[in-house]
């Protein structure tokens, strides 16, 4: 038995997102500053000020060793190290290298993206019941990356029944792991003969992990409510928990956000708010929102027609696999090319 409460697209991040304190430094380091980048780099490999996140710090120090720095190369050596580190341990049996090993093929700390590889490791840590290696193995399944998309192994991962996923998640969370917590909660929303389905519990669990701050949790949450599920339909207490989900950067919530601010479905209709969640989802590469921003120049809803920004708006859905594409992609480089001839002829008349 399925719910609507699972009809979600993980997300998982295209390239780092630093923390809004580390900004002046990301700015310095977008910019091609050298040092800025290994700073950065170190950062995130330390977990200095942000959270520790090797694909950042990857990301950083390469940029730095493309450009020759020594700094730069002698990071991405140490991280090269610490993967073969864990291969050493993975091929002894240990779950902790064999999870740390999936993490490695899953965000191409070493070499290329390999997600193949990346559940296969997952799925021997998961045996030795590593419960992070659950909650990796359900975003691969739950975004199709490797594997068929598939929601029902997202949530169940190697488990073959509800009761041995239950097993394996409730020691975690009841020692407060949050995404096993969350997993719990899921879990409680199908029903067969070793879990019955049970709204209360679900919400008890999820709720466990929003208030760790798991964005998808808080999203989550409010869909419980949105969509009734053993809860009295309450939009307002819905709409409290996806701007929960939304402030912590979740594209999905931000997303939803947008197109009730721009339907005026169960909110005041508000193209300004609208605007300014669609361009926090679009930048964060999630293909909807960067569809709709592209619509939102194109036809001038709230900001000054631009139909260079529509355009490019539109290549960046495209690119991301959107789905949807724009009704005349070559009426809109034709509009271009247009608008720049008329500025033109404006400038050598003086007026228009």
């Amino acid at each position: 038995m399925t719910h609507d409460l699972l009809n979600f697209q993980a997300v998982r991040p295209v390239h780092p997102k630093p923390s809004t304190g580390t900004h002046q430094k990301v700015v310095k380091a977008t910019l091609g500053d050298t040092a800025s980048q290994v700073q950065l780099g170190n950062m995130y490999r330390r977990g200095d000020r942000v959270d520790q996140d090797y694909p950042a710090a990857r990301y950083w120090f390469r940029k730095a060793a493309d450009e020759g720095d020594t700094s730069g190369q002698n990071g991405l050596g140490y991280l090269y190290r610490l993967g073969l580190g864990y291969l050493k341990a993975a091929n002894q049996g240990d779950a902790t290298g064999q999870c740390n090993i999936g993490l490695v093929y899953d965000f191409s700390l070493i070499g290329s993206v390999n997600y193949r590889a990346a559940i296969d490791w997952y799925h021997k840590a998961a045996r030795q019941g590593r419960a992070h290696a659950y909650a990796s193995i359900r975003d691969l399944y739950a975004n199709g990356q490797g594997v068929p998309q598939d929601y029902v192994k997202a949530l169940n991962g190697a488990p073959r029944n509800l009761r041995k996923a239950f097993k394996w998640f409730e020691n975690a969370a009841l020692h407060g792991h949050s995404p096993s917590q969350l997993m719990l909660g899921v879990i409680h929303f199908y029903s067969d003969a070793s879990v019955p389905l049970d709204y209360a519990k679900a919400l008890y669990w999820i709720q466990k992990a929003a208030s760790q701050g798991v964005a998808l949790a808080l999203f989550m949450v409010g869909t419980i409510h949105f969509k009734w599920l053993g809860v009295p339909q309450t939009y307002t207490t819905a709409i409290e928990w996806f701007h929960k989900a939304a402030d912590r950067r979740f594209p999905q919530t931000q997303h939803q956000l947008s197109m009730m601010y721009l339907l005026g479905e169960d909110l005041a209709r508000d193209f300004p708010k609208s605007w300014e969640w669609f361009r926090k989802a679009a930048d964060q590469n999630f293909s909807e929102s960067q569809f709709q921003v592209g619509n939102i120049y194109h036809y001038s809803r709230g900001v000054a027609k631009n139909y260079r920004a529509a355009t490019e708006w539109y290549l960046k859905a495209s690119g991301q696999g959107s789905g949807e594409d724009p009704d005349d992609l070559q009426g809109l480089e034709e509009l271009i090319r247009k608008e720049k001839n008329k500025k033109l002829t404006c400038s050598k008349l003086m007026f228009c």
